[in-house]
């Protein structure tokens, strides 16, 4: 398993709660995973945020994923660390508390499977909201995508 081997559990993950996702977004630095949901739009301006999670996903480095996920919450509603299980399983208690300590949650990957073994801390301040138009922009985006990928299905069945 590679880094990116744990990118579409967690996207699929974000979106069995009904989040959309955006890659590697600037935030205290380059952040990996973004989940978040707007409240429905009524009128032109961009609708209220609901919520913003992000994910760093590393393969080992506890302390480096630590720094990185307590970075990015000033930003996102909670934050989280994913790494492959069998490295969360071989953690030590110490090594765990410091995820608590940091208020950064702890995802463990293994199989297109996501366990939640800390969860993080969740703020329901307006800090995401600082972001809102930029995860408005990547729902465009993926609102674009989706609607290409609807469109080439249809062209598909129509050939056929």
């Amino acid at each position: 398993m590679v880094e990116n081997d744990m990118r579409k559990p967690i996207v699929d993950w974000l979106a069995a709660d009904g989040l959309e996702d955006a890659h590697e977004c600037l935030l205290a630095g380059y952040c990996d995973v973004i989940g978040f949901r707007f409240h429905p739009r009524t009128g032109r301006a961009v609708p209220p945020l609901d919520c913003a999670i992000a994910v760093e996903l590393k393969m080992s480095n506890v302390r480096q994923v630590i720094t990185q996920a307590r970075g990015n919450r000033p930003y996102v509603n909670a934050s989280f660390a994913a790494m492959p299980r069998d490295r969360c399983e071989r953690m030590r208690p110490r090594t765990l508390d410091k995820f608590r300590q940091a208020q950064v949650g702890l995802l463990a990957v293994k199989a297109g499977q996501v366990d939640v073994l800390i969860p993080a801390v969740w703020e329901n301040d307006d800090r995401a909201g600082r972001r809102a138009k930029t995860w408005w922009r990547w729902h465009l985006r993926n609102q674009k995508k989706q609607d290409n990928a609807g469109t080439q299905v249809s062209s598909d069945s129509e050939v056929n």
